[in-house]
């Protein structure tokens, strides 16, 4: 199926002159789709004629340089059987760990907490609900908790205030998540909540649960504990590759 994924990337698109420079590339194409705002617009290397299009909220879209034909889906080396489109919207999306607002945030740490990440989530998001099954499975993680309560769920940006003014945030946010146990009414400045969420929408995080490894990677969406455990590992190191 990957393969077949990449040979017909290959056969649609047509071998295009490689002629001006990123810019003008960028400026042609936008012209061609014009209700679409392009960010950047680059030929892939190794498919002559391929152009990769970066567009609202760091999504790839494929094409050739003329724009008469779009290809939607992931490019695959089938040699390492490496995603390349996600490696490059890892890349895209990546954030500086070092600069998260951790004063916005609380911490749950399980084990000895070797392993460090954070994550932006809604108290009422079902899939959030499914990533804290899944950690209940894992042994050892430090978790910075990020309330981030979405539109969508009306009764969530009151509960994520409620957890948010627990004395003890963490054991609040655990007794919801896994017991359905309401935290009790309390008081507090919660304009924390507030930051979350525009820091999140600045850094494009606009959906729930979006998991950021110390690595600066951002997996968006819930993981189940075998590929959870594997993406701490991978993502454990410290290390910040800057975005092209």
């Amino acid at each position: 199926m990957k393969k077949l994924l990449l040979a017909l990337t290959i056969g649609l698109i047509s071998t295009a002159t490689l002629a001006g420079d990123k810019i003008s590339l960028k400026e042609s194409l936008q012209k061609k789709f014009p209700a679409t705002p392009i960010t950047s617009a680059t030929f892939v290397k190794g498919i002559p004629g391929l152009v990769e299009l970066v567009v609202a909220k760091n999504r790839i879209l494929y094409t050739n340089e003329s724009g008469d034909k779009i290809i939607v889906g992931h490019i695959y080396d089938p040699r390492t059987n490496v995603d390349l489109t996600q490696t490059r919207i890892n890349d895209l999306t990546r954030v500086d760990f070092s600069k998260l607002p951790f004063k916005d945030s609380f911490t749950v740490t399980k084990g000895k907490g070797t392993r460090e990440f954070a994550v932006f989530t809604d108290p009422e998001c079902p899939f959030c609900h499914k990533l804290d099954n899944e950690l209940q499975k894992l042994t050892d993680y430090k978790m910075h908790v990020f309330m981030f309560p979405l539109s969508i769920h009306p009764g969530s940006k009151a509960l994520s205030k409620q957890i948010w003014c627990s004395n003890n945030k963490g054991k609040a946010f655990e007794s919801w998540m896994e017991k359905g146990t309401k935290p009790s009414s309390g008081k507090c400045d919660a304009s924390a909540i507030d930051r979350n969420v525009k820091f999140g929408m600045v850094n494009g995080i606009s959906g729930t649960p979006a998991i950021i490894g110390k690595n600066g990677i951002v997996n968006s969406g819930w993981l189940p504990a075998k590929r959870l455990d594997s993406f701490l590992n991978q993502t454990s190191a410290p290390k910040l590759s800057k975005k092209k």
